[in-house]
């Protein structure tokens, strides 16, 4: 069914909703930017929430794993700009927000899933 797009297959092989496959990269791009959005405005959102968020940018870094080069380099720079912007608004925790055998369990670690060990700083939600 998505034979000709990588990254919707990938999705649709997750089990993710159906409105993001639909979405393919460019709606996942669209989804981090607007969590790098959401959280320069203050977060206001649940800490379960938070890790939905966070879980978006995973597929992202599975996407890019699967997506053709020419289209990762059509959407790198906006990821690069989000990430940057979620760092500055983030602040770096000590453990994954998933908890150290949670992040053990699935391959999380700190240098290379780096969103899932920080908390927004202008947050409610968790601190």
């Amino acid at each position: 069914m998505f034979d000709d797009d990588p990254v919707r297959a990938l999705l649709s092989a997750r089990g993710v909703a159906q409105h993001v496959v639909a979405g393919g990269l460019d709606g996942l791009v669209l989804r981090w930017e607007a969590v790098a959005a959401e959280v320069e405005q203050g977060y206001e959102f649940s800490p379960e929430d938070w890790c939905n968020d966070l879980d978006a940018r995973l597929l992202l870094h599975l996407a890019k794993e699967v997506a053709a080069a020419n289209e990762w380099a059509r959407v790198a720079a906006r990821v690069d700009r989000a990430d940057e912007r979620l760092r500055q608004t983030t602040l770096a925790k000590p453990e994954c927000v998933y908890g150290a055998a949670a992040a053990a369990a699935d391959g999380l670690t700190a240098e290379e899933h780096w969103w899932y060990w920080r908390w927004p700083a202008a947050s409610d939600a968790g601190d």
